[in-house]
């Protein structure tokens, strides 16, 4: 082999290199590493062990809802943990539905709250998981949308089944933002019609309150597909962690421990009455950042209400 062509392979192999450690630094950034759940056909996404910040940064609590529940800035350590590519979906609840025969919380009761276009949120009778906008309203072309009208019960059951668990609070958190302290899962940017399904033009021609003042088009009045939004993807690829539904997380709430949570691999409170929910959903923007925690009673359903399954392990 000549001298010339030793030095272009040389300089081959240094380029192959060099772009090797640029995809593998990529992919590190990102989660990287995904695997596909044989129960469910979900796509789970890793998200390495380390720190991050939770919570909002001084002076940005002004005003916010729920104020006393929300965290401020503080550093958090997780281990390495799986966490669901997107929402669990209508189709894959019903596959759980069909080898379980189990029975949500909504069915048992004879009720859902839905979003009416004079009433924002009223029970009524008949809404489920099957009907997740009252009994003339189905799942017809929702397969690949957002299973809804699932209580935390519901959601825990289907984790289970699925041989996963529901999400930690912290979990959750550092999955839609990552380490670098943003705002939302894309950015620190407002939301668009294309980075998440909010309250749009479209849900604003349904619903007709005065405090609704959108000014984007998100192509969808209610939920979408899941994935829908890839530009609203977190730092680790994570799809749908703003707007489309809101998001059981396992922890329970109390203002005693937001005031005071722990900084290693945290679990919440042993007990309250009330779960976190987190990420906002087609109906409300005020939630649809990484930070912002929401409530609801464990036995609660709406036709904005969802969740997305975690697990354990490296």
């Amino acid at each position: 082999m000549n001298k010339r062509m030793t030095v272009i392979l040389g300089s081959a192999v240094a380029v192959i290199v060099v772009i090797v450690a640029a995809v593998y630094l990529i992919l590190k950034q990102a989660g990287g590493r995904r695997m596909v759940s044989d129960v469910d056909g979900m796509t789970l996404v890793y998200i390495p062990a380390g720190e991050f910040t939770a919570g909002y940064a001084e002076g940005e609590l002004a005003g916010v809802p729920n104020e006393g529940l929300q965290f401020t800035e503080h550093a958090v350590y997780l281990d390495g943990y799986w966490i669901d590519l997107t929402e669990v979906t209508n189709d894959m609840f019903a596959k759980f539905v069909a080898e379980t025969n189990y029975a949500t919380d909504a069915e048992k009761r004879g009720s859902g709250y839905v979003a009416l276009p004079t009433v924002y949120w009223q029970e009524v009778e008949g809404a489920s998981w099957k009907n997740p906008r009252g009994p003339e309203a189905g799942l017809e072309g929702l397969g690949e949308h957002p299973v809804v009208q699932v209580s935390w019960n519901d959601a825990q059951a289907y984790c289970a089944w699925a041989g996963r668990r529901l999400p930690t609070d912290a979990e959750w958190e550092k999955a839609a933002r990552g380490t670098d302290r943003r705002i939302h899962p894309w950015g620190n940017d407002a939301p668009g019609g294309d980075t998440a399904n909010l309250p749009d033009l479209t849900f604003k021609e349904y619903i007709q309150f005065d405090f609704l003042k959108p000014d984007f088009d998100d192509g969808y009045a209610f939920t979408a597909p899941v994935g829908s939004y890839p530009k609203g993807t977190s730092p680790y690829g994570i799809l749908d962690m703003s707007g489309n539904a809101w998001e059981w997380v396992n922890d329970f709430a109390t203002v005693e421990y937001a005031k005071n949570p722990e900084a290693k691999n945290p679990t919440g409170p042993e007990w309250a009455e009330i779960h976190v929910i987190r990420g906002a959903s087609w109906d409300i923007e005020y939630g649809a950042t990484a930070v912002h925690r929401e409530i609801n009673w464990p036995d609660k359903s709406s036709a904005s209400l969802g969740f997305r399954c975690a697990d354990s392990g490296t």
